[in-house]
């Protein structure tokens, strides 16, 4: 598993720094090796793509099934057509990805396509989680969601927009930071990790991986029992 990890870890995305945009992320893999994987891709037209899966199970099967469709994203967004429609392009993988033919596994997926010139996004969601955007205007979620890839053979999913302003930022992670058994016996939950992650961006932007320690730190336990992944877009 230690070997799957670090096959893994080889294959996420370096910092990206653009004139008007920087994403960073950190990936901490569990004890059993998750199906976490995050990605971006620099498109044309002053566009950038990103993406986190999440698929179900532990072990090298979710884990290299998670690459599968990362693959299978990076080679759509080729398209032009489907780089400009995300949920039209999660349509095309939710087909390739039947859940029948891979041991009853699902995935649940975030893609977004970022204009540098407009700072809006254009996003689809299968199954996952909101994204969270913090900015000088507060807290807010991008909440659309569609089922998650897999499970439905002939699902439509559906392309948002939305429009980010300069400092805005955009946050993706997995549910391994957030599914957290804290010592008082709760787990952190959505909206406790929602909390923590806006008082990290008001704090000088602190980084994704501080973001993760400082979630491990609250747990009871050593380790995270799930992958856990945070990613972030920031807008200048």
């Amino acid at each position: 598993l230690r070997s799957a990890a670090e096959y893994v870890e080889s294959l996420l995305p370096d910092d990206v720094e653009r004139p008007r945009l920087r994403i960073t992320s950190s990936f901490v893999p569990s004890s059993e090796l998750g199906g976490d994987f995050i990605g971006s891709v620099a498109l044309r037209d002053d566009r950038v793509a990103v993406f986190l899966l999440d698929v179900t199970g532990h072990g090298i099967a979710a884990s290299l099934l998670a690459v599968s469709i990362s693959h299978a994203i990076r080679e759509h967004l080729r398209e032009p057509k489907l780089a400009s429609d995300p949920g039209r392009l999660l349509s095309r993988v939710n087909a390739a990805f039947r859940m029948q033919d891979n041991a009853n596994r699902f995935a649940t997926a975030w893609l977004g396509v970022f204009d540098e010139s407009t700072r809006e996004v254009t996003y689809a969601c299968a199954g996952d989680h909101p994204a969270i955007v913090v900015g000088d205007a507060g807290r807010r979620r991008l909440d659309e969601s569609d089922l998650p890839i897999g499970i439905v053979d002939d699902s439509e999913y559906v392309s948002v927009r939305a429009q980010l302003v300069q400092n805005d930022r955009l946050y993706l992670f997995s549910d391994g930071v957030f599914e957290v058994m804290l010592p008082s016996g709760i787990q952190l939950g959505l909206h406790g990790f929602e909390t923590l992650v806006e008082d990290a961006a008001m704090t000088a932007g602190t980084p994704v991986d501080a973001i993760i320690e400082s979630v491990r730190r609250m747990g009871v336990a050593d380790q995270f029992s799930d992958d856990a992944t945070v990613l972030e877009v920031v807008l200048r």
